[in-house]
């Protein structure tokens, strides 16, 4: 009996890992190593996505404008300027149309503002935007007015030792509780390296940080998460020192350790951000870091891998950018919420969208949102958002 039900249970977890995310068994981590790493030549954009759509975001006010990257919903895309200091609020448009619904709150140091945003959640069956920030809260944000309706306190307390987000976090389906995991330092007061807790700072289920440590000075860690799988969260870890860089799973209450890298076989100094997409992880490599000032490490992009989780081949790309061969023109891209996304400014898409539809690129729906926009598309405009949703 206890043999059936080791196998059933494991039968149960290796088919929610492969049904999330197309890997290799569950019980078993890929490790990238430098010797298996091979030429990729050129990453296409045709290579992770099939088909492509186009929006243009709304022009009617200044504050469509800006730097910065999206969040995708099925209902709402809202333009984030990432970071520390953000330069404008939140922008939240409709994802059907392009017309901007509104912007989340304002910046600044007063209630219901914020200076950073770390990350951006939506919530569409609630109608709501979700944003952490520096102040170690969640700040929750009206869709439709964009007014501040509420915050969330992280269970334990966090301060951003570089001025960069020290937790991620994902939302359950009814809005009711997060999931988060944070960077586990060793003079850190966060006892938890991943839990969930209620909307009131609550801890439902934690676990801890043990054996996993890392020193907050000089590794400089960072973490990150693309929100790539639907009912669960994936994060990566980055850190400038003699750390691995490891991809986890969190679902179902299970941390699963799904991708690492053997650093040693690596030139001294590198360091990888990586992107977990169906069946793959797309890693961003950098060089030797650095130290600006003491304990603040800044290093430069070297390229990029792709690693397939299925079988561990890995490809090697020169440049951080993939050629956008929907529209024949070169670009860096980003991936979230199971998309390519890129954002591209109405004169370079007046000049590649027309060539790519005379040259048949572009077909079916994708060419004649193309072709629309075209026909009502001036320098003023904002940008255009190309979507295409990640092969499963």
């Amino acid at each position: 009996m206890k043999a059936q039900s080791f196998l059933f249970n494991l039968l149960v977890m290796t088919v929610a890992v492969m049904t999330a995310m197309s890997c290799n068994r569950q019980d078993e981590i890929v490790t990238l190593r430098n010797g298996d790493v091979a030429d990729g030549g050129t990453l296409l954009c045709s290579d992770l996505v099939s088909e492509v759509e186009f929006i243009a975001l709304d022009s009617d006010t200044v504050v469509a404008y800006g730097i910065g990257d999206c969040v995708i919903s099925d209902k709402y895309v809202a333009r984030v300027d990432f970071g520390y200091s953000a330069k404008l609020p939140v922008r939240v448009f409709d994802r059907s149309t392009g017309k901007l619904i509104a912007c989340m709150g304002h910046i600044g140091r007063g209630p219901g503002e914020y200076q950073s945003t770390f990350q951006v959640a939506l919530d569409d069956k609630g109608d709501k935007v979700w944003i952490r920030s520096k102040s170690g809260l969640i700040d929750i944000y009206d869709v439709f007015t964009g007014i501040h309706v509420g915050e969330v306190p992280m269970a334990y307390d966090m301060d951003e030792f570089y001025m960069l987000p020290e937790a991620v976090f994902s939302i359950d389906k009814e809005g009711k509780s997060i999931a988060v995991a944070s960077i586990p330092y060793d003079d850190d007061s966060t006892a938890a390296f991943v839990w969930e807790q209620d909307l009131e700072g609550n801890v439902l289920w934690e676990i801890p940080r043990t054996g996993r440590w890392r020193s907050s000075s000089p590794a400089n860690t960072n973490i990150s998460s693309d929100c790539n799988v639907d009912g669960a969260l994936e994060f990566s870890l980055k850190s400038d020192g003699n750390y691995p860089d490891t991809l986890y799973l969190l679902r179902d209450r299970e941390l699963i350790p799904l991708f690492t890298v053997d650093l040693k076989s690596f030139k001294d100094g590198t360091s990888m951000m990586h992107s977990l997409l169906p069946g793959k992880v797309l890693s961003t490599v950098f060089g030797r870091g650095e130290e600006l000032f003491p304990g603040v490490i800044v290093s430069e992009s070297q390229g990029c891998i792709l690693t397939d989780l299925r079988t561990g081949k890995a490809l090697r790309y020169g440049s951080t950018s993939m050629h956008n061969d929907f529209l024949d023109i070169e670009g860096v891209l980003s991936f979230r919420n199971g998309y390519l996304i890129n954002l591209i400014s109405p004169d370079e898409f007046r000049e590649a969208a027309r060539s790519a539809l005379d040259n048949g690129l572009l077909t079916g729906r994708a060419a004649e949102q193309a072709s629309e926009i075209l026909s009502d598309l001036s320098d003023e405009d904002n940008d255009i958002l190309m979507l295409g949703r990640l092969k499963r």
